[in-house]
């Protein structure tokens, strides 16, 4: 299988997208276009090694094997796993690999509209966001005190917080404000108590699969606690400025 994105775009993703370790994608201000993205076929499929390398490496891209081809945008697709609530970590053998964040969006029950998750998920993976754009703990502090006092969590100005959320996910605002325990209109954003899950997934891509705008992201998620791997597909729509959103999360 030929590679189905040219060495410009490849270097244009990689200049991007190499830093999803501690950046995600910035939400563009209002009226700004951010860099466009690579379309795939729909035969096109994309293969991580659990351990973050790329198995092709020193490979001819169409000697690859059935496990899928690995394309020059490898990166992007990192990116959106880091978007979403991944980091990168290394293991005591220097391996790299990525897991979930304290949010644990990828533990959510699966999902085929953004209205079914939670607005306190959202307030969650905000929090997580932040931390992909190297948000330091003295800006947080400065930037997202609570007004309701010590020990009372984090709090994000409403403006931000919905234009960020609804750049990422198909979401309404009264949505975002129906729980009047994440929302206070009479500050005028979101708070955040904290919280997550102890067991965080380890997450390997499996393969990419392209349907018109659609990119299906087949994942395996792995638990210190379960036996066995979960298998989740994360959805996103690539937008024609180039961005993309998440539409779905679902069990395959």
């Amino acid at each position: 299988m030929k590679p189905l994105v040219c060495g410009a775009w490849a270097l244009l993703i990689l200049l991007i997208c190499c830093g999803c370790s501690d950046r995600s994608e910035a939400v563009p201000e209002s009226g700004s276009a951010s860099a466009s993205l690579p379309a795939l076929s729909a035969s096109s499929q994309l293969t991580i090694g659990a351990d973050g390398a790329d198995p092709s490496e020193g490979a001819n891209p169409s000697e690859t094997g059935a496990a899928g081809t690995v394309l020059p945008d490898d990166a992007f697709y990192e990116a959106v796993l880091c978007a979403y609530g991944a980091e990168w970590h290394t293991d005591e053998s220097g391996a790299r690999y990525l897991q979930e964040r304290v949010a644990a969006p990828y533990s959510w029950e699966p999902w085929t509209g953004a209205e079914a998750i939670p607005p306190a998920h959202f307030a969650s993976w905000f929090r997580g966001y932040l931390d992909g754009q190297g948000v330091d703990g003295e800006t947080m502090a400065e930037r997202y005190a609570s007004p309701f006092g010590e020990g009372t969590g984090w709090f994000f100005p409403e403006a931000e917080f919905e234009r960020t959320i609804q750049h990422y996910f198909a979401v309404d605002t009264d949505h975002l404000r129906s729980d009047p325990l994440v929302y206070s209109a009479d500050e005028g954003g979101y708070r955040m108590l904290g919280g997550g899950v102890g067991d965080l997934a380890k997450i390997t891509l499996d393969r990419v699969e392209a349907e018109g705008d659609l990119c299906h992201l087949h994942l395996s998620l792995s638990y210190f606690s379960f036996p066995d791997p979960v298998s989740r597909v994360l959805t996103i729509e690539l937008r024609p400025d180039g961005s993309y959103r998440f539409v779905r999360y679902t069990a395959p």
